[in-house]
């Protein structure tokens, strides 16, 4: 009863061990399938990344968590504007140059830095990704980091630019999974590197390239893309004419707040003033207050050269306020960015700390499990060996019987053949000495000429008696309780039938004829019960 409530309680321990790694499991298999969907389905990736509970992840998973939503958002199309996830994987997959995902981070991490115009240091993470990349040998990363790299110095160091920007479209043309769009996007931005770089020709010849590119198959999206980056090139060079004619070439593709803020630019500088106003205000409704103070200020442009005082007036007020928006919304976002920093921390510290309740508990679980799996398995070894101890020793108990026994049945047989043997020994004494006497009174008969007999006297009977009821035998006993009829005489006359004599041997001691005792014997048949004719008296007696 005892050993089942131990099984039972083991049983439950390793239940709830179960239950805890297959919780920590649930997690790790929705990160798996998020990453191998994230290329495809970003959107996809980043709602199944949000059922779960980053606050009760290890600190390896927080840190693979925040990658992979990171890598969702942007995507997804989302710029990478706040670091509280990347920063983590960051700092977490500096310490493993060997792992993927050092220089996914890196990478992510740089364009946050790019995103927030911190030149020195996302030109640190690029370089980093690309030196990581191309010692484990994946190219698209490293072409990625080279664009991005090319486009981070492009204002500062043009030269280095195009290099950069070079090496990453000769690179991508050799990776095993290049595709079409992106051989454009890189020629983009190599065409882009030399157009700040004053290389005109140059800059159209890459441009004519990608757009020799785009086929029927190509998104709309890139098609889109060719057409603004062809207008923002010429409008470098002011050929209005050209960027306005590419710009709606961009519009006809697809419909987009920066296409249109393209084409309003075109139109400003072609003279079409009224014509890009309109356009700027229908976008400044819809754009948040960072772009609203950019757009403002070249509405503010325009109003001015028109020279019309009152609208002038307007646009440097709706200026002037929307800057202060823009300020507040910067000081609002840097105070949110703190505020979610140090409630991140907070939640980190919750989070460690309940990571080392679960991992204490979990140890405590498996220390327990294993101790009492210690203890059952020595108390089955102990009760194993106690058991065996006890069977060797009825073992050796029921050998020593058995040898006892042995020894004493040889040794009863031993005595019952010495009784044995002294008996018949006795017995053939006794038979030799009525044969004698029986020879004796033979020798008289026939001298004498007249019958003699052997006198048996109660001493002789007694002694025979004696000899066949002695040892095992029991003759006389068996004779008398299976044959209660018969007299004492013919009890006698059985006892020497018993120890071989003859019927003639018989008749001289009866001093009968030899056919008189035939008959006496005969007549024992009625009282013994013998049927069979062919079955003899003497036969009977001899087989008791």
């Amino acid at each position: 009863m005892a050993m089942n409530g131990s099984k039972e309680y083991f049983t439950l321990l390793i239940a709830l061990l179960l239950t805890m790694l297959c919780s920590c499991g649930r997690n790790a298999k929705v990160m798996d399938e998020a990453e191998r969907i994230v290329e495809q389905s970003p959107d996809s990736s980043l709602a199944l990344l949000s059922t779960v509970d980053r606050y009760s992840l290890s600190k390896s998973d927080r840190a693979r968590y925040g990658l992979l939503f990171t890598m969702a958002q942007d995507k997804s199309g989302v710029d990478v504007d706040m670091d509280t996830l990347i920063r983590q994987s960051y700092i977490y997959y500096k310490g493993e140059p060997e792992t993927k995902y050092y220089g996914l981070s890196q990478y992510y991490m740089g364009k946050y830095y790019f995103l927030n115009d911190s030149t020195t240091q996302c030109e640190d993470c690029f370089r980093n990704v690309i030196n990581n990349a191309k010692e484990r040998g994946d190219v698209d990363l490293q072409c990625l980091a080279l664009e991005k790299l090319s486009r981070s110095i492009v204002l500062s160091n043009t030269k280095q630019s195009i290099e950069y920007a070079r090496q990453g479209v000769a690179l991508y043309k050799t990776s095993k999974t290049r595709k079409l769009a992106n051989i454009v996007f890189y020629t983009l931005n190599l065409a882009f590197s030399y157009a700040m770089d004053d290389q005109k020709d140059s800059a159209f010849a890459y441009l004519r390239q990608a757009k020799g590119m785009l086929n029927s198959k190509i998104d709309k999206v890139v098609i889109a893309d060719v057409y603004y980056i062809y207008s923002g090139v010429y409008n470098y060079f002011d050929e209005t004419d050209s960027a306005l004619y590419y710009s709606c070439k961009a519009l006809e593709v697809m419909h987009s707040d920066k296409l249109l803020i393209s084409y309003a630019f075109c139109l400003q500088k072609s003279d079409s003033l009224e014509a890009a106003e309109k356009i700027l205000r229908d976008c400044v409704k819809r754009c948040s207050n960072q772009q609203k103070y950019t757009l403002y200020m070249d509405l503010c442009k325009m109003s001015g050269k028109r020279l019309f005082d009152k609208q002038h007036s307007d646009d440097i007020d709706s200026l002037d306020k929307y800057t202060k928006m823009y300020m507040l919304d910067l000081y609002s976002y840097k105070g949110k960015y703190f505020e979610e920093t140090i409630n991140q921390g907070r939640q980190l510290e919750r989070q460690e700390n309940a990571v080392m309740v679960r991992n204490g508990v979990i140890f405590f679980i498996v220390v327990t499990v294993l101790l009492l799996s210690a203890l059952v398995f020595v108390n089955h070894s102990k009760k194993k060996a106690l058991h065996a101890q006890e069977i060797k020793y009825m073992q050796d108990q029921y050998e020593m019987e058995l040898e006892s026994q042995r020894k004493e049945k040889e040794y009863l047989e031993k005595e019952h053949h010495l009784l044995l043997e002294s008996k018949n020994k006795q017995i053939a004494l006794l038979k030799n000495g009525l044969f004698e006497r029986l020879e004796l009174a033979k020798k008289i008969k026939d001298a004498k000429g007249q019958s003699s007999h052997i006198v048996i006297n109660d001493n002789d009977w007694n002694q025979l008696h004696s000899l066949l009821e002695g040892g095992e035998e029991y003759f006389v006993s068996k004779l008398k309780e299976r044959y209660p009829s018969l007299s004492n005489d013919e009890i006698q006359m059985c006892m020497l039938i018993r120890i071989g004599l003859s019927n003639e041997d018989m008749a001289n001691i009866y001093c009968i004829t030899v056919n008189s005792m035939k008959r006496k014997l005969y007549s024992f048949k009625e009282k013994m019960g013998i049927t069979d004719k062919d079955q003899s008296v003497r036969n009977v007696i001899q087989g008791l």
